[in-house]
């Protein structure tokens, strides 16, 4: 079986800490913007915490990549990018649905598409890191 399941029908570790990292860099910016909107400086301080712990995780995560200097922040962008186009995604299905529009969800599926190869690029990133 491989490293990191506990059943032949889970995902990898890697998938579920894709999931996490990404799901923690959209709390530091929902953070973010909650300080822009509200101004309560608290936001910053539990921006601050998010990223500590998200920086800790990734750091641990990508110990087995070989990485080079900007490489640790190309995929924070990556993972960034990927869990914006399915945020886009879901909002898009719940207008399609509502308004049984046939071309929001074909764009939404365009948009799902291109979350896949963003997720698949990365992958392939990581695995050429390994190789090296």
């Amino acid at each position: 079986m491989e490293e990191g399941k506990l059943h032949e029908t889970d995902v990898s570790e890697d998938v579920d800490l894709i999931i996490c990292i990404a799901n923690l860099i959209k709390i530091e910016e929902h953070f973010l913007n909650s300080y822009q909107t509200t101004k309560k400086e608290e936001y910053l301080a539990l921006s601050d915490i998010i990223r500590k712990i998200r920086g800790e995780i990734m750091k641990k995560w990508l110990e087995k990549y070989n990485l080079e200097g900007d490489d640790w922040c190309a995929i924070k962008h990556i993972l960034s990018t990927f869990y914006g186009l399915r945020e886009v995604a879901q909002k898009l299905i719940s207008i399609a649905i509502e308004k049984n529009d046939e071309k929001t969800l074909e764009y939404c599926k365009l948009i799902l598409d291109k979350s896949s190869e963003i997720y698949s690029f990365l992958i392939n990133f990581l695995n050429e890191k390994t190789k090296k």
